[in-house]
């Protein structure tokens, strides 16, 4: 199965803007995936990457919270 998203360019600016500043952690990430998709991108690509970077994120946290770097 192909997933492929065609977006104008309105809704490509809407999706980059709603993928950096929107205040819901998941309506980023599916703002993401979206322009992934229009990109040509697999869905398995975006869910790794998403992985990877909530991994990062984590991390980033655990070290602030306990001082450790």
């Amino acid at each position: 199965m192909k997933c492929r998203v065609n977006l104008v360019k309105a809704e490509e600016i809407t999706l980059q803007e709603m993928a950096i500043n929107h205040r819901f952690k998941n309506t980023r990430r599916r703002a993401t995936g979206l322009l992934m998709l229009a990109r040509g991108d697999k869905p398995k690509v975006f869910q790794a990457q998403s992985l990877l970077a909530e991994k990062k994120r984590n991390e980033q946290e655990f070290e602030m919270k306990t001082g450790h770097a």
